[in-house]
C-alpha cells in the first residue's frame, strides 16, 4: 500500500525535522540567599559535559578566591563560602562545586582556574560581577564617635 499525499515515511518525516542538539546547563546557587529560590540562576547552552562541568568549577572556585583575603584560615574561609559564596551544580551532569571545595580551600587557585566568564556560551554571556561601590561619607562627618 502507497502512502497518502499527505503522509511520509517515518525515516523520511524524522529526516525532514532537525533534532535539537543536547546542551547541559548549570544551577548557580548564591549562599546568601539560599532560601530565596529566585536568587539562584541558570546558565544554560554548554555544548558539552565537560565544558559545563569546568565552568561550574571556575565559579565556584571564583566565588571561594573572592573571600580568601578577608579569610583567617581555612575553617574562616570554608564559613564565608557557606555565607557569601556560590556553589554551581550541573544538571544532570553530576558535578558540584561543593564536592571540591576542600580542595579549592588547601589550593589557591590562579587566574586562569578563576576565569568562568570566558566559558560562559555565547547567548548567556552576562557581565562579570563587579565589587559593589561604598557609597563616599558626606562632607564633615565621621566615622569617631
Amino acid at each position: 500500500m502507497k502512502p497518502k499525499k499527505s503522509e511520509q515515511p517515518a525515516s523520511a518525516a524524522s529526516n525532514c525535522t532537525p533534532r535539537p542538539e543536547k546542551t547541559y546547563g548549570v544551577m548557580v546557587f548564591d549562599m546568601f540567599h539560599y532560601m530565596d529560590e529566585e536568587e539562584n540562576s541558570y546558565v544554560g547552552g554548554f555544548p558539552t559535559l565537560e565544558q559545563a562541568k569546568e565552568y561550574a568549577r571556575r565559579r565556584t572556585r571564583d566565588s571561594l578566591e573572592e573571600q580568601r583575603p578577608q579569610s583567617k584560615g581555612p575553617a574562616d574561609l570554608k564559613d564565608l563560602w557557606w555565607t557569601f559564596g556560590e556553589d554551581c551544580m550541573v544538571v544532570d551532569g553530576g558535578y558540584s562545586g561543593l564536592d571540591e571545595l576542600d580542595l579549592f580551600i588547601a589550593n589557591p587557585a590562579t587566574p586562569e582556574e578563576r576565569d568562568w566568564f570566558s566559558l560562559q556560551p555565547p547567548g548567556d554571556r552576562q557581565e562579570p560581577p563587579t565589587a559593589p561601590t561604598l557609597p563616599n561619607p558626606s562632607p564633615g562627618s565621621s566615622s569617631k564617635p
